[in-house]
């Protein structure tokens, strides 16, 4: 069965649409040149915890402990641009925990000693206190961000009553996958095409016209592999982490250069 293709002269046969689509043998002084680029769209929509706490000897001041951490928060996303439909809270806990108390007490000297030579003990020696109780109040926010690369500066708000932690899971995707693939595929053949340039310039040449184009595998670079290495850092993943499930494209096209 031969396919066949529609045109607007009506229906070809598909060996016949291959065989005029064939390149040109290259002119006089022409040079073929192979270039393949990738390009990368990066996820436009993350989400984040961010969980903040308090201590204090009853609920109440427990609770009213998160107050500084909640607003040193609010103002971060604030200045990232986070709106306030994009910050859920989460239930809230309380707990209780005994925490022992170490108290410093006198020592008396011995004065007993009789005719034994020793020495009377003086100064300081720690003795544990009874149990007291603490309260510690936890409060969670899931948080949705539309500028990823904001992780790092969402990071640096970081304290002992704050953490931030990329949600575990599918926690970035894109807003719209089909635009961002046309959008990386747009950057990967821009990027070729000034490759090309620069390598015609180099010879005094210039772009005269494309051959092939075909999709390729991306490449693993140098920078990856430092990267990966990279993310075994527990700060540099977690700062890294808006990057997973970036998508890459590649491309390969067989310019014609040409002298000037």
């Amino acid at each position: 069965m031969i396919l066949r293709l529609l045109t607007g002269a009506g229906l070809l046969p598909l060996a016949l649409m291959t065989a005029t689509a064939q390149a040109a043998a290259p002119a006089p002084g022409e040079i073929s040149l192979h270039i393949e680029t990738t390009a990368t769209a990066v996820p436009d929509t993350a989400f984040v915890i961010i969980r903040i706490t308090g201590q204090g000897p009853t609920r109440e001041e427990a609770r009213a402990a998160l107050d500084a951490p909640r607003a040193e928060m609010n103002r971060a996303l604030g200045e990232l641009g986070v709106a306030e439909k994009d910050r859920i809270k989460l239930p809230e806990t309380v707990e209780v925990s005994m925490v022992e108390s170490v108290e410093a007490v006198a020592i008396i000297p011995d004065a007993d000693c009789g005719a034994r030579k020793c020495k009377s003990r003086k100064g300081q020696e720690p003795m544990v206190a009874p149990p007291r109780s603490v309260f510690d109040a936890n409060e969670e926010w899931q948080i949705t961000m539309h500028q990823p690369q904001g992780m790092a500066r969402l990071s640096a708000i970081e304290g002992e009553n704050l953490r931030v932690t990329p949600v575990e899971g599918a926690g970035t995707f894109y807003s719209d996958p089909a635009k961002a693939r046309d959008e990386a595929v747009a950057k990967a053949f821009a990027d070729a095409r000034e490759e090309a340039d620069r390598y015609a310039r180099a010879l005094g040449y210039k772009v005269v016209r494309i051959e092939r184009v075909s999709n390729a595998k991306p490449a693993l670079n140098m920078p990856d592999i430092i990267g990966t290495f990279a993310m075994l850092d527990k700060r540099a993943a977690r700062e890294a982490f808006f990057q997973q499930g970036t998508m890459a494209v590649g491309v390969a096209i067989d310019f014609v250069i040409a002298p000037k």
